[in-house]
């Protein structure tokens, strides 16, 4: 009797061995397969590297001019927007083919890196009007980048450009910039909101959008 009862105790104690090794065989397997999800110290959060992106505030040397201005009407306007309080409008009436934008300068680059553009237009009787990138080595052009134009009449759409930074030989990285325009070529109206300029990485990125949409009047200043 005694070897019998031995011999079940030793049949159950493997078999709860043998179970034991498989659970753990297949948590592994399970560990193994399951995607894991990115660290905070494997993503780089990045920020709009535009100053005043929504036109929320008057024009400054920090950030918007205006190019070309005596060419046509342009301002804030806080009744078509898209984002917060006012978007800003270009109008051409008259009848050439001329360019007339808003532009930001952008130092301090990093190179070798993907800088990408992003913005809201909307247009009424307009020939053209896009976003655009350039890489500027003080007043030389080096390399451009632009988005699709928008043209007729339409709502809202959002466009984007990029260009990737580079530095040629003997150059120096000091005196390399990227200018950032919103343009409208030849006549119409044009208005543009929310432009934001990002310096992307080729890993996982958090994107912060910087804009507050609760701005009132009191905040353009």
């Amino acid at each position: 009797m005694k070897k019998r009862n031995y011999f079940w105790i030793i049949l159950v104690a493997a078999a709860l061995f043998v179970g034991a090794v498989l659970l753990i065989t297949v948590r592994q397997k399970t560990a193994i397969e399951k995607p894991k999800a990115p660290g905070l110290d494997e993503v780089e959060r990045v920020k709009n590297l535009l100053d005043n992106p929504s036109f929320e505030k008057e024009f400054s040397v920090s950030n918007w001019k205006i190019k070309n201005g005596e060419l046509a009407t342009s301002g804030f306007d806080d009744i078509i927007k898209y984002d917060g309080v006012y978007s800003y409008s270009i109008r051409n009436d008259e009848t050439n083919d001329s360019a007339v934008s808003i532009f930001q300068k952008i130092r301090k680059l990093s190179i070798d890196r993907k800088y990408s553009l992003f913005g809201f237009i909307k247009v009424e009787d307009a020939d053209s009007a896009r976003l655009e990138l350039k890489l500027y080595d003080k007043d030389s052009l080096l390399v451009s980048g632009y988005s699709p134009s928008v043209t007729g009449t339409t709502d809202w759409v959002e466009q984007t450009a990029w260009l990737k930074t580079y530095l040629p030989h003997g150059f120096d990285a000091k005196d390399l910039s990227i200018e950032v325009g919103c343009v409208l070529f030849g006549n119409g109206i044009v208005w543009f909101d929310n432009v934001r300029l990002y310096s992307l990485p080729e890993k996982e990125t958090i994107y912060n959008y910087d804009y507050n949409l609760l701005k009132t009047d009191n905040d353009k200043k």
